[in-house]
């Protein structure tokens, strides 16, 4: 394995699997909220029939989350990316055992909020820190890993919730599901102070000799470490130059606008609904009972497992624009 695969297992890729497991607890929420909503139980504890209520528990972690995100950047800036995203994920704990031992709809969405604030805190700064400690030539199949994290997440939560949503009549069915996360999320904040910091983070806050330390510290050679600092003062360079030219020609450089546009190509696609609102879709569909759609969601989720793998070994061949236009196509 070592001889097959040695070139890989570096620091920098254990380090960047583990921060990538930001992404496995937001899609586990992600994939188990959509069944808790229509667990039994859960329906009898919150007296959750009405479809608006049901759309308020599922969502409100999504506009907190948007909220701190806003954040998240100057935060990661000031007190480095791996301490903002070990908040994020003690904060997003403490959200999950709020809605574990909810007994009132009013606990249970403020429990929702509070994990909000806490996954806009981690979930970008995730794939900053993980670009940043990546060596130029594997940084797109890294920073995928955070992607293929989300899938597993999200089948993890299909399955579970498939699995627990037969303890009912008991509200473990869906309170073992907050757990869960809690204790992964809590598990992540903790692990996350020991990850070095990212070179890019110190030679920026002008901490240069502690960056050298963070590049041994992290796997590279001197002469990659090098190569990399080059590769980090030529960025910054045309990052300097792009923003002169913005401020002499009193607009945004084009290249600002086209990733901008990226991402809301990106976002518009409505994935989003569709894996937190599965079940019900399936429901909907035709499918007889809650157990069926949970399976058929989870059957989803492992098409969407494979789908990231594949597109992580090829995404440095293909490039990231080709992925988003095929993946774009095949969401029609």
């Amino acid at each position: 394995i070592k001889r097959r695969f040695g070139r890989y297992l570096h620091i920098y890729t254990l380090c960047s699997l583990f921060a990538s497991l930001g992404g496995f607890f937001f899609g586990f929420d992600t994939g188990s909220i959509g069944p808790v909503i229509v667990m039994p139980a859960f329906v009898l504890q919150f007296h959750l029939h009405s479809p608006v209520l049901q759309g308020l528990v599922v969502s409100i972690i999504l506009l907190t989350a948007s909220l701190a995100s806003l954040f998240a950047g100057v935060l990661s800036d000031r007190i480095s990316r791996t301490r903002t995203f070990a908040i994020g994920g003690a904060v997003f704990s403490i959200g999950s055992v709020l809605c574990a031992s909810a007994s009132s709809l009013p606990l249970l969405i403020f429990g929702r909020c509070i994990a909000g604030i806490g996954e806009g805190l981690f979930q970008s700064t995730v794939t900053v820190y993980i670009l940043e400690i990546a060596p130029t030539q594997y940084r797109g199949r890294l920073s995928c890993t955070t992607q293929l994290y989300v899938t597993i997440g999200l089948a993890a939560g299909y399955f579970t919730s498939y699995g627990t949503v037969k303890l009912s009549p008991s509200s473990l069915s869906w309170r073992l599901l907050f757990v869960m996360q809690a204790l992964v999320s809590a598990a992540f904040a903790a692990g996350s102070l020991t990850l070095p910091h990212s070179p890019r983070w110190l030679q920026h806050v002008g901490h240069t000799e502690d960056a050298a330390r963070a590049w041994a510290r992290l796997g590279f050679t001197a002469a990659e470490a090098e190569k990399e600092q080059e590769v980090v003062q030529r960025e910054e360079r045309q990052e300097a130059q792009a923003e002169a030219l913005a401020e002499d020609i009193g607009g945004q450089p084009e290249e600002h606008a086209a990733n901008a546009n990226a991402l809301l190509s990106a976002q518009a696609c409505g994935i989003d609904g569709v894996l937190y609102y599965a079940p019900v879709l399936f429901s909907q569909a035709g499918l007889p009972s809650t157990t069926s759609s949970l399976h058929a969601s989870g059957v989803s989720g492992i098409l969407n497992i494979a789908c990231t793998v594949i597109t992580q070994i090829f995404t440095d061949h293909w490039g990231r624009r080709t992925s988003m236009i095929r993946g774009g196509s095949g969401t029609l």
